[in-house]
């Protein structure tokens, strides 16, 4: 492939009015730059030159006409004088020249960058006026899903801090909208509401023990299982069965066995089964019960001598004694707790 060939394969370079000005602007301040940097040298090493001169014509005449030490003294101390004084005015005159043509060669190198910026916001320009030219494509719009779970019920509901009902209404909102952005946005608000509340409730469940509020403790337990991680669940369960089960020993360890402590002990072995000391308290609830007058079985009051009342064993399966009978229905004969 000959030159020719190869020149003519070669893009051309797009030139614009704009650039070609940039570039005339340019130029003359590049050539002041270059000019001044040659100067310099030449204007430095000059004016060193004419003091030495200056100075040598001056020591001369004053040596000419008297040849005595201070005569001689006296023309050295000239020469040192006009070559230091011109020497140091063409060495400042070379520092602000280099100074100058430094000046020039930023404003070449700020010109040439305006003129780069230029160009490419007009390249910008010219690409975003193609486009808008060019016929808009159709597009697909979108149905947003619907929902009649409302966005006020589910913040009202983290607001208040109504955690279960939050979760409904959220899985209320995946099952109709399964692709809902505002699915994942309350699901992050629900999750940092509930964490945010574990802080409070277990200080009001420390107070709560504190007085030993056993319907208080067993209630902010309920509210604290709803926002709890599965780990602290089952580490603050097995700590409130243990407190549970020392309050209940040492009521029982009072004499009497009280219907309230039996309660009670039903309650925690229903709430904290899956510990031991649950497990222990729903073994012992029927002797429990009886120790206390009431039915091992459904906890009602029951004075017989049958391990269960009338209406837990059946009355038709098993007749009771005549006394019994009295005893039963008479309502009067029943001790209330």
């Amino acid at each position: 492939m000959s030159d020719e060939d190869l020149s003519l394969s070669k893009p051309e370079e797009q030139t614009t009015p704009h650039s070609d000005s940039c570039e005339q602007m340019v130029q003359p301040l590049k050539s002041i730059g270059t000019r001044l940097l040659r100067v310099a040298p030449t204007l430095k090493h000059g004016l060193m030159l004419l003091g030495l001169v200056l100075g040598v014509g001056r020591s001369a005449t004053t040596l000419g006409t008297s040849s005595n030490v201070f005569a001689v003294v006296g023309a050295v101390f000239e020469l040192l004088i006009w070559t230091l004084l011109l020497g140091g005015l063409g060495w400042f005159l070379n520092h602000w020249l280099h100074v100058v043509a430094d000046l020039f060669d930023f404003l070449e190198r700020r010109s040439l960058a305006d003129a780069g910026r230029d160009q490419r916001l007009l390249a910008e320009l010219e690409r975003i006026a193609t486009k808008l030219d060019r016929p808009a494509e159709p597009r697909h719009v979108v149905a947003a899903p619907t929902s009649t779970v409302e966005d006020a019920e589910i913040r009202k509901a983290i607001r208040q801090g109504q955690w279960r009902q939050a979760e409904e209404l959220l899985q209320s909102l995946e099952e109709e909208s399964p692709g809902d952005p505002r699915i994942a946005h309350f699901s992050g608000e629900l999750r940092h509401g509930m964490e945010a509340a574990v802080g409070p409730l277990q200080a009001k469940l420390a107070a709560a023990r504190e007085v030993s509020d056993t319907d208080r403790v067993l209630e902010l337990h309920e509210e604290l299982d709803l926002v709890l991680s599965p780990d602290a669940k089952k580490t603050l369960n097995v700590e409130l069965a243990r407190w549970f089960m020392g309050l209940i020993q040492k009521r029982l360890r009072a004499g009497t066995v009280r219907p309230d402590v039996v309660v009670l002990s039903g309650k925690v072995a229903e709430r904290f089964d899956t510990t031991s000391e649950g497990a222990s308290l729903r073994a012992a609830l029927p002797t429990l019960r009886r120790s206390a007058g009431l039915c091992a079985r459904c906890g009602d009051p029951y004075k017989g001598v049958a391990d269960a009342c009338p209406k837990c064993l059946g009355a038709s399966a098993h007749p009771a004694a005549d006394g019994e009978e009295l005893a039963y229905g008479d309502p009067s004969a029943r001790e209330d707790v």
